[in-house]
This record gives structure tokens, sequence and C-alpha cells, in this order.
């Protein structure tokens, strides 16, 4: 049985693997497991943050030199590691590939150069170096409910949710108005088998139909306009675009309909357009407005209602740039209505 010693890159990552991770390992059969901050980030002033790779690579071999029963790791993010020359951890700078191959790459080349400076001698499997993608901070939003319930503060799920609906996922698909290089106006669309707005924080205002989780349903949210293209006292030609360019795209993509938590001034003008709207819950007031939670068909008479009541083009405004991912991708453990 071994002792394992993880090499972090701050008192963050120090404090989950000895207060959080240590009981879970020693349960897997470690005698002990610690957190140190590599390349002497105590003796600074301000603490954390990676250090160049022959500070910390010093710091490893010693303690491996010194503990011939100990077992190493790192705990690193990849996108904070250094890259310029004299600092560079091994197979960081230039890397290419998929963001998952990068990081398994330096794992490699720091795994090897380490090994290389200890001698034939020394046992690899010591040394296991762990590179994490994305900064630890991100991984504490992953699944903010069991975050709060961990933490013991159930009452934070909602203030989490809200920070991590600032940030986008992979699956999020932005419609954006350019001009140029311009961004004029956009919208977002977030599948619902994925956690979202409507489903993590509002669910409240769904609490007739429920809140829908299916393939075929995206949650419309983030509908912005430049504040030079803005119109007062009516629809601006841009925001209808991209509101028409919306259904048109949930359209191409096989979509049935798009839910939202909309503000009720909003309705009149859907139902204008022609748009079938169907509520989830009744009216409530959040932040001093009053907001309702509803599902909104996506139909070529949708698309032409819009089209017809701002007097648009018949053609699409779509232009697809890069690769196409399909929005619709089933998720088989996701119930239809939460």
């Amino acid at each position: 049985m071994n002792r394992l010693l993880v090499h972090v890159e701050g008192q963050t990552e120090e404090d989950f693997v000895n207060r959080v991770l240590r009981d879970h390992l020693v349960t897997s059969g470690y005698v002990s497991v610690s957190a140190r901050i590599v390349g002497g980030a105590r003796s600074r002033s301000r603490r954390g943050g990676i250090r160049s790779w022959s500070s910390v690579k010093k710091d490893i071999v010693n303690h491996l030199e010194e503990d011939p029963a100990c077992i190493a790791t790192t705990m690193v993010d990849f996108y904070g590691l250094p890259q310029s020359e004299g600092t560079a951890w091994p197979g960081r700078a230039n890397v290419q590939g998929t963001p998952d191959s990068q990081a398994r790459r330096v794992e490699d080349a720091v795994s090897a150069d380490l090994a290389a400076t200890l001698g034939s001698s020394f046992n690899p499997r010591r040394f296991v170096p762990f590179v994490v993608l994305h900064e630890f901070e991100g991984l504490l939003f992953s699944d903010c409910e069991r975050f709060s319930r961990a933490i013991q503060r159930p009452d934070l799920q909602a203030g989490f949710q809200r920070i991590r609906n600032q940030f986008d996922t992979p699956e999020a698909v932005h419609l954006l108005y350019l001009e140029g290089d311009r961004v004029l106006g956009g919208t977002r669309l977030v599948p619902t088998t994925e956690p979202h707005l409507l489903s993590e924080v509002f669910g409240h205002f769904a609490a007739i139909r429920g809140v829908p989780r299916q393939p075929d349903i995206a949650e419309w949210t983030r509908f912005y306009v430049a504040p030079e293209r803005r119109e007062e006292h009516k629809a601006s030609r841009v925001g209808t675009i991209v509101l028409a360019s919306m259904i048109d795209y949930a359209l191409q993509e096989g979509l049935s309909a798009v839910s939202a938590l909309m503000n009720t001034f909003w309705l009149p003008r859907f139902l204008g357009y022609g748009w079938r709207v169907r509520p989830l819950g009744l009216p409530d007031v959040h932040d001093g407005e009053w907001l309702v939670a509803g599902t909104i068909d996506i139909s070529p008479p949708a698309l032409a209602g819009i089209r017809r009541a701002c007097g648009l083009e018949e053609r699409s405004a779509l232009v697809r740039l890069g690769p196409h991912r399909p929005l619709i991708r089933e998720k088989s453990d996701a119930p239809a209505v939460a």
C-alpha cells in the first residue's frame, strides 16, 4: 500500500484534495493522501498559479526521492500551463489536436521528461500526471444541485445555476446577426435534455405542465439587439430577423417547439405573428417583472407569420459557418417532462 502525493497549483485545489478527496482515496487503498502546492508557491506573497516546469519538476523529483513508497500525481489545469520559452511545460507549446488529446499529450511529455531525469532505475508507475482540461473552479459548477448539497447549502443552488448560465456549454447554439465583423444581435438555443435555466432555476414557472425535457425541444434564451439598432415603440428590423432566423433554424434542425421564460409583454407580439404559444404555468413576478414560461410551436406557418407581419423576405437569412453539428442528439436518460 502506498502514499499518494498530489501536486497542485493553488490553495483551492489543495483544500479540495486534503478535505474532500482524501477520505475517498484512502478507502480505495492508499495509506495516506495529501496535497502540496508546487513550485515554491508558499514563499510568494500571492499563493497559487502554475510555475515553470523546471521549478515544479524539482519539487516532484525531491518528493519521489525522499519517499520511495510515494506515488505522485498532479492536479493542474491545461490552459494555465506556462508555454513560453524557459517556463513551458513539456508538450504544451504549439500543441495541436482536440482539447482532450492536447491534455493527454502534455501528460505523456511530462511523464517522459521526469522519467528521463530520474534515470532507468525509476519506476514510471510512481508518477502519473493529471492535467485537468478545465479550471477546478469550473468543475464545481458541473452539477449545481450536488455542489450546493455537498457544502450543505441547498439554498444556494439557484444562485450557482444563475452563475453557470452566464457561460456557455458545448451544446449551446448561437444565432448571430453580423455586419462585417460586428455582432448587432443574436439569440441562443440550448437542448432541454441538458441542464438549462428553466429546469434548474425557474421550474416553479412550469408548475402546471412541467418543464419539457426532450430532444426535439430547445430552450430559447438570450435574445438581444445592439442599442444603436433598436427602434423605439416597435420591433427593430435586426430583432425580427433574429426571431425569424431562430424559427427557420429550428425548422431546419427538426425541432417541434422551443421553451422560454419570457416577459409577458412578448405574448401579444408573438400571437400577432400567428405563433402558437402554450403556457407551462401561471405568470409570476421576478425582480419586479411579470414573467411567464411557455413553449412556442415550430412550424412553417410560424415562420411565414413573422415574415409576413414584419415585412421580411421569404428567403432564409441563415448562413452556416464551420462544420454542421445537429442540435438534436438523443439522450435516453432525460424524462420527457421534469
